[in-house]
């Protein structure tokens, strides 16, 4: 606890790896909190594990993809910037 920083043990869930994290993330928060139409904003450069759970919730929740220009490879907060709206 103290060495991440967190207030409470209750802020830790340990996992089998990044996959399985990020599908907890994804299905167990984002899949109740966005709506239609709202965005996520992802790169190409993304692992297959950060992808394809958006892909999926994408075909379940109908939310968009928006993918951010890479700028020399890398992404920056500019290219963020750019596909960031309201």
């Amino acid at each position: 606890r103290e060495y991440i920083n967190a207030k409470s043990k209750k802020e830790i869930i340990f996992s089998k790896g990044a996959t399985e994290s990020l599908n907890m993330i994804v299905f167990g928060f984002f899949k109740n909190y966005l709506h239609s139409n709202d965005e996520v904003i992802l790169n190409k450069a993304e692992h297959a594990s950060n992808i394809l759970p958006w892909i999926a919730l994408k075909k379940e929740k109908d939310i968009k993809i928006v993918y951010a220009p890479l700028e020399n490879n890398r992404l920056t907060l500019n290219s963020i910037k750019k596909v960031i709206n309201e």
